[in-house]
């Protein structure tokens, strides 16, 4: 149920945050790509992307449900509305990730190179089982280590950390206002302290992965933030300290991606949480001149692409590798210097981790650009193949309710 007391949230909620995930989704894409170059120094560390993310849907989270609570007249929810909301919580998620993810698998078996026969179509298909049913990211998921699109491990947590917390925030929103910051705070202290046993989202921490653990700390970060957000929302700085506050954001951009950029895993990553919050606090605060500037219709329209470069981008790095290995290969015909192949051919000398010598190099400017466009490429394609096939269903069933009530007419009138 919506409610007019908090009129700009709504379009708050699509501002420059949107610009911010899109570069966030970018980072992620290019640390796995760095993964397949045997030396990796722009991302040694990716976590970042993922704390962002987090931190962003309990922010989210914590809207969402003072929305509600504000349409109750301040009043908790009962118990089972607050199950229901928790349950359409985890509904929405999938509605939005499981037509993606099938698209994509569909998309991947017909164009990819590499799974040449029906052998290695079959064995893909019983791989992404573990895609298909969200389950990558926990015990019953991890597949020998192995699953086509491991990044998913991500949405799983999210689902299952955003599932608990919808309820107890409908439930016990006054309470959350103590709980949020204290397990927040003690999570990322846990994971600083174990930074050199917990590296990576598969490792058990007690009943629960690694991944679900931070979801559960960095969640409770946001909707932390959250609070913090009602307190300065109202307040309307003048010039002066409007332009004080605009250096301070680019001071924390210009912090956060020195932490972020050429910093290998360890505890200075977890230094980036606090400038990762300010960043989102800022976009939604919408008071310097750079996040109006990025309020607008183009970073909304990235925001909308970035679940499908998320759920593509991991499978699309062999497949980025397949086709260049290919168009070398077939540029390499015999022609002049000059021809236009010779010249192509050359550009790409350095691309896809070998030099025209065959030596290994590391991840070039070339290779970020030609990855991001065949990512940007495959998530407009997956995204607008997902909104046809929705729009045609929601045509049909309304055919379908249109003549049901024509049906009825003759009984009726008897």
């Amino acid at each position: 149920m919506e409610t007019a007391v908090l009129p700009e949230e709504k379009k708050r909620r699509i501002s420059s945050v949107e610009f911010w995930r899109f570069v966030f989704t970018v980072m992620v894409s290019l640390y796995h790509l760095e993964i397949f170059f045997m030396k990796k120094s722009l991302f040694p560390s990716g976590s970042g992307a993922v704390e962002f993310f987090f931190v962003l849907a309990g922010f989210l989270l914590g809207m969402g449900a003072e929305k509600r609570r504000l349409a109750r007249g301040g009043l908790p929810a009962d118990p089972k509305e607050a199950a229901g909301r928790a349950i359409d919580y985890a509904k929405n998620k999938l509605k939005a990730i499981v037509p993606i993810v099938l698209c994509w698998l569909v998309l991947h078996i017909l164009v990819s190179p590499g799974l040449e026969g029906f052998r290695g179509k079959l064995e893909f298909i019983m791989n992404a089982e573990w895609e298909v049913l969200l389950l990558v990211g926990t015990p019953m998921g991890f597949n020998g280590g192995y699953a086509p699109n491991i990044p998913l491990w991500f949405l799983t947590s999210l689902i299952v950390a955003g599932y608990v917390y919808t309820y107890l925030m409908e439930r016990h929103f006054d309470l959350m206002r103590f709980l949020a910051p204290v397990i927040g705070v003690l999570g990322v202290t846990f994971f600083a302290l174990k930074t050199t046993s917990v590296l990576d989202h598969n490792i058990l921490v007690g009943c629960l992965t690694a991944g679900t653990l931070k979801a559960f700390s960095e969640l409770a970060l946001g909707i932390s933030l959250f609070f913090l957000y009602t307190r300065l929302r109202e307040k309307k700085p003048k010039l002066p300290l409007r332009l004080l506050l605009q250096l301070l954001e680019l001071y924390v951009i210009y912090r956060l991606f020195t932490l972020i950029i050429g910093r290998p895993a360890g505890l200075e990553n977890y230094k980036r949480t606090l400038y990762i919050m300010a960043l989102i606090l800022f976009s939604f605060l919408r008071i310097t001149p750079l996040t109006k500037a990025l309020d607008n219709p183009f970073s909304r329209l990235l925001g909308k692409l970035t679940l499908a470069m998320y759920v593509c981008h991991y499978t699309l790095i062999t497949l980025y590798f397949t086709l260049l290995q290919k168009g070398k290969l077939a540029l390499m015909k015999p022609g002049g210097s000059g021809s236009w192949q010779s010249k192509l051919y050359r550009f790409l000398g350095d691309t896809g981790g070998f030099n025209q010598k065959f030596q290994m190099i590391p991840m070039s400017w070339k290779d970020i650009v030609l990855y991001l466009l065949l990512l940007l490429v495959c998530a407009i394609l997956v995204t607008l193949v997902i909104w046809a096939l929705g729009k045609l269903f929601r045509g049909i069933r309304g055919r379908k309710k249109k003549k049901a009530p024509a049906a009825e007419l003759p009984e009726q009138g008897e």
